[in-house]
């Protein structure tokens, strides 16, 4: 200690047993026995609870025993314990109401509105954030709307009559028997109540009331928003030969269709599949697996002809047909009837017939943007958004499969998982008063038979191709553009392609020679 800072003597030492007096004579002087807080400081800073508020000071040794009756000093006035004083308790409640009320107009009006619910509620001071739609994007904008504010009121509607949940597994493991739908909620055991939010099950919103800031459910309730987050996802694409509803014909989006599908599996010899996307395949090698005779019809000359390369989609194929899968690229579905046994009869534009017990139709998705354009807001094949994930109205955001947002060659939708969950966040957060923008590397995954293919960044016109040997049937390839790696694609290459994504995120200048060299490790780029 420096000199200057020695305490005054009298202070400093330590006074006998005897000059300190007796235990009632300490406890007059308010001083507690065998304790030296007395001694170390008279008083405690100021409190940041309600007695800050009030201007109530307190001693040291207040909160050491709340049983007895304290009276603090405020002036020239003796003040209760705040905390036993109703007058003071309420003044200190109000004092929280307003400031929330000024915190939440604030945030209000940065968000462009006029502070209030703006709809039948009535102005509760509260932020109320709505979100619609119970996929990723959805339960992800919820909970981090909730963390972003943690005073708001977050209420996430869904139409489906569970808790949201992972939806990877249906083509897969829960086809396969290995999983049930409910084993993987998005939010964790406790559920999206355990974050704060309110859950609406069954909820089917059939309006969005602008002017007024409110959700007009079918039930005929209206929920007000001070922030509306639109995360409606995808609907399956249809073919007009074989439409939602038909005898024996499936499409998968929910866990509701799994459950169905995958009891019709038990029971079928035969399956069809239409459409040699993702979906399909990864239904198609369920089945393969379960035992069941499978043919898929491809209208394009290859298999994965959105996602992947010729090389990787042809290692895909071989594997479907070491599987005993029956592919038909090239092929189109000109007619299918049901039989008199209730089987379905395929006629393909080549003339060529198939029968199956059931049949399953995987030829992709559109952005489910019915509500949106209803309420007046931009769409063009998905909602259109901006990089905060802002529509056309700036209290309304959106996110996941249902929108278009920009990307590197301008307005881009995409249709993964993990796209969904991060776009949600930043929908939810800027929902709740934040103002951050949406960058991406896109991804993707399948899990077909004992393949895990992958493919990460963003696939760019004049690209150079460069393939990187790893044997064991293991395949990777590379996109480079301007001396930068672009883009990735991987079968069994896991450690690769999160190399990848690294040297993709940070644009790491890389050499093609290198990439090309398996002996070149890909994590020694990263220290360039």
């Amino acid at each position: 200690m420096e000199a200057g800072n020695v305490p005054d003597g009298s202070v400093h030492r330590r006074r006998s047993a005897r000059s300190r007096g007796t235990r009632e004579e300490r406890r007059t002087r308010g001083q507690r026995f065998g304790s030296r807080d007395s001694r170390r400081r008279a008083w405690r800073p100021r409190a940041r609870g309600l007695a800050h508020r009030t201007g109530v000071q307190s001693r040291a040794c207040d909160n050491d025993r709340p049983h007895r009756r304290r009276e603090r000093r405020f002036g020239n006035r003796s003040l209760q314990d705040p905390r036993a004083n109703p007058a003071v308790v309420a003044d200190g409640r109000a004092f929280q109401e307003r400031r929330l009320h000024r915190r939440h107009a604030d945030r209000s009006a940065r968000l462009g509105r006029s502070g209030g619910s703006g709809g039948s509620g009535g102005s509760s001071g509260l932020v109320r954030v709505v979100v619609i739609g119970g996929g990723p994007a959805g339960t992800f904008a919820a909970i981090a709307a909730r963390k972003q504010d943690a005073d708001a009121a977050v209420t996430l509607l869904t139409r489906e009559r569970c808790e949201p949940y992972e939806k990877p597994p249906l083509s897969k493991a829960v086809l396969l028997g290995r999983v049930s739908p409910e084993d993987a909620p998005i939010a964790g055991p406790a559920g999206v109540a355990g974050h704060g939010v309110v859950l609406e099950t069954s909820a089917d919103c059939t309006a969005i009331d602008r002017t007024g800031h409110v959700v007009v459910l079918a039930d005929g309730r209206c929920l007000p928003y001070e922030a509306l987050v639109i995360a409606t996802g995808s609907t399956p694409r249809e073919i007009p030969q074989l439409p939602v509803g038909a005898p024996r014909t499936y499409y998968l989006r929910t866990e509701a269709d799994a459950r169905v599908l995958k009891a019709a599996l038990a029971g079928c010899r035969d399956l069809l599949v239409v459409g040699g996307g993702l979906i399909g395949l990864e239904v198609a090698s369920s089945g393969a697996m379960l035992g069941v005779k499978v043919t898929v019809l491809e209208v394009a000359p290859r298999i994965l002809a959105r996602v992947c390369d010729e090389q990787i989609g042809g290692a895909v194929h071989e594997a479907h047909a070491r599987h005993g899968v029956d592919i038909r690229i090239g092929t189109t579905l000109l007619t299918a009837t049901a039989q008199t046994d209730g089987r379905i009869a395929a006629v393909t534009g080549a003339g060529d017939r198939f029968v199956a017990d059931i049949v399953v139709v995987g030829t992709g998705s559109k952005p489910d943007d019915t509500l949106a354009a209803s309420a007046g807001l931009a769409t063009d094949d998905g909602i259109v958004v901006d990089a905060q994930c802002r529509t056309s109205d700036r209290a309304i955001l959106a996110a996941g499969d249902c929108v278009r947002f920009p990307g590197p060659q301008g307005l881009v939708r995409l249709e993964n998982w993990l796209h969904a969950q991060d776009q949600g966040a930043i929908a939810g957060r800027n929902a709740a008063g934040a103002n951050e923008r949406y960058t991406t590397v896109p991804s993707f995954w399948s899990e077909q038979y004992d393949l895990y293919i992958q493919g990460v960044g963003w696939p760019a016109p004049g690209s150079a191709r460069v393939h990187r040997p790893l044997g064991d049937g293991r395949v990777l390839i590379f996109d480079v553009i301007d001396g930068r790696l672009a883009y990735a694609m991987g079968i069994n290459a896991q450690r690769e392609i999160a190399m990848a994504r690294r040297l993709i995120e940070r644009r790491v200048a890389v050499d093609a020679t290198a990439l090309a060299d398996p002996a070149q490790p890909l994590a020694g780029m990263l220290k360039r």
